[in-house]
């Protein structure tokens, strides 16, 4: 297989409290080797995230790759991240948010799954306390916990965090990215088409990112706090689903009660969570 050359993309916005933390998990990875560039995208900050970043160079020019920073106006998560990888060099692609942090061992043990495996075309790993097991488990003689994900897993449970997944750019770029119209669900949405456009994306259990410095996944903060808006992401990943033709009819009724399922326990654990702060 090709040599492993990976770009990290970093959308910022407003992130001037976090982005060093985030820039330093990266410059503390045990193999910094297979990374050609960090790629920060400013999108639109109005605070001093830029400046922050640019310190952060001067203070590490010994780093072995690139840190590269470029701001544009404000278009959210999903156009900074798109323009971002078409910037880069790499063939493959890391993806990290700007509230979240690397264990020191992500991109090694990511690359040695790679090298080992070299059929795994995009591959997530789990993260600080949120660990699931979907997909389907693949046996292996090196002992890693893998599973493989499928457009059907990807619904039943959108899996994994975007800042855990190592992907490779051709596929990313076939696949037309995230979609820039979208907020919310366009995660799932580009893992529902990388599975369908080849397969071979994969998970592996071991919790090696830790996302939002430990906040819940809904309910609380940021985007995930409009659990509707969320929810209507989600249900617009089973339509696209079954446009694509990756889903049948059926499949997309069942996985549309499915979320309406979801929806409703959520709204319960974040109504139970205000109640027992009250109390």
């Amino acid at each position: 297989m090709q040599k492993i050359e990976i770009s990290v993309v970093i959308p910022a916005y407003n992130a001037a409290n976090t982005i060093c933390d985030v820039l330093d998990s990266v410059k503390y990875q045990t193999r910094t080797d297979y990374i050609r560039e960090v790629i920060i995208v400013d999108d639109g900050s109005v605070d001093d995230t830029a400046a922050r970043v640019e310190a952060w160079k001067q203070e590490n020019k010994d780093m072995p790759f690139e840190v590269i920073l470029f701001s544009q106006p404000n278009g959210g998560v999903s156009k900074a991240r798109n323009e971002g990888v078409r910037r880069s060099k790499g063939n493959y692609i890391a993806f990290l948010d700007s509230d979240d942090v690397w264990n020191e061992t992500k991109i090694e043990m990511q690359c040695r799954i790679i090298e080992d495996y070299p059929q795994i075309r995009m591959l997530g790993t789990g993260w600080k306390d949120h660990n699931r097991y979907p997909g389907r488990k693949i046996r292996n003689k090196k002992g890693y916990q893998l599973y493989e994900m499928t457009v059907r897993s990807e619904l039943f449970k959108y899996w994994p965090n975007t800042s855990s997944i190592l992907v490779l750019k051709s596929d990313f770029l076939q696949s037309g990215g995230f979609d820039e119209s979208r907020r919310y669900g366009e995660d799932g949405d580009l893992f529902c088409k990388l599975a369908g456009l080849r397969g071979r994306i994969y998970y592996t259990s071991e919790e090696l990112v830790d996302c939002g410095k430990g906040k819940n996944t809904f309910g609380e903060s940021g985007l995930s706090e409009d659990i509707r808006k969320m929810h209507l992401g989600f249900l617009q990943n089973v339509h696209n689903c079954y446009q694509r033709g990756s889903i049948d009819l059926l499949e997309g009724i069942i996985f549309t009660v499915w979320e309406y399922i979801k929806y409703f326990r959520r709204n319960y654990i974040v109504l139970w969570r205000r109640i027992r702060k009250i109390l």
